[in-house]
Formats: C-alpha cells, sequence, structure tokens
C-alpha cells in the first residue's frame, strides 16, 4: 500500500519533470515562432525556476497543516492551469502568455518538497532511503 501511494506521488513529480525535460528545448523555436525574443526565452525559464524556488517552502509550510492530498491537487491544477496559458500564446497571437504560462507551472512544481516529505513519512523508517533514492535517481536523470 506504502509503495501505490509513492507511485501517486512519483507521478505528479514525473508529469512536472517530464514538462520541464519536454519544453524548455524547444520553447526558443515557439518563441521564434510568435515572433519573441532570446531575452522572452530567457525570461521564461527564469520564472519557471523562480516560481519553483518560491514554491517549494510555501508547499512544505502548506503540508505542515493539511494533507498532502490538497498540495498535490493543489500542484497539479497549476500545472493544467500554466500549460493552458502557454498554450493559448498561438491561438491568441500572444507571445508574452508564455512566461506567464511557465511561472503558473513553476509554481505548480514548486510542490517538489512537499513530495520528498511525503515520501519519507509515507515510505516508513526501512524503506525511507530506498524510497528517496529512486525518487532522485529517476526525477534528476529526467531533469
Amino acid at each position: 500500500d506504502d509503495w501505490r501511494n509513492l507511485m501517486c506521488v512519483w507521478c505528479v513529480q514525473g508529469l512536472h519533470a517530464v514538462d520541464n525535460a519536454l519544453v524548455t528545448p524547444s520553447m526558443a523555436g515557439y518563441i521564434d515562432s510568435l515572433g519573441g525574443s532570446r531575452a522572452l526565452y530567457g525570461t521564461s525559464i527564469s520564472l519557471f525556476w523562480s516560481a519553483r524556488l518560491v514554491c517549494l517552502p510555501l508547499f512544505g509550510l502548506y503540508v505542515d497543516s493539511f494533507p498532502f492530498k490538497h498540495a498535490f491537487i493543489a500542484s497539479l491544477m497549476l500545472g493544467v492551469i500554466g500549460g493552458f496559458i502557454y498554450a493559448a500564446a498561438t491561438p491568441l497571437a500572444m507571445v508574452n502568455l508564455i512566461p506567464i504560462g511557465r511561472f503558473v507551472l513553476g509554481a505548480g512544481a514548486g510542490v517538489a518538497g512537499a513530495s520528498m516529505a511525503f515520501i519519507a513519512t509515507t515510505a516508513g523508517r526501512k524503506g525511507q532511503t530506498r524510497a528517496l533514492g529512486i525518487t532522485q535517481a529517476v526525477f534528476h536523470t529526467i531533469e
């Protein structure tokens, strides 16, 4: 049962890792196709990581008082909203939506700290090192 719970968290973290691994390399072409600049590309990347950095402790503080489930749902919702904003840049011909979408996605990716806390508490004393090791190995390889 503990491993099933961990799989859910790994899926949430995996979505953020895959998003970053696939979107970041292709984003330069996307921005260019909408008439944006390399500066906008750099800003978009920076906003993702800045939002993640700011939200890491916020999600951590949240799960100190509320269920982990709520944090994971909020993370997924931010991911969906950020993805829609990012994708809306093309039909709306508004290249400036790209950094906004990446910022919102980065905020959702801030759940990583709460994910680590969940894994540490769920895996139990015996499985904790193995579960955290697997998590770090897999997601740092993807990112």
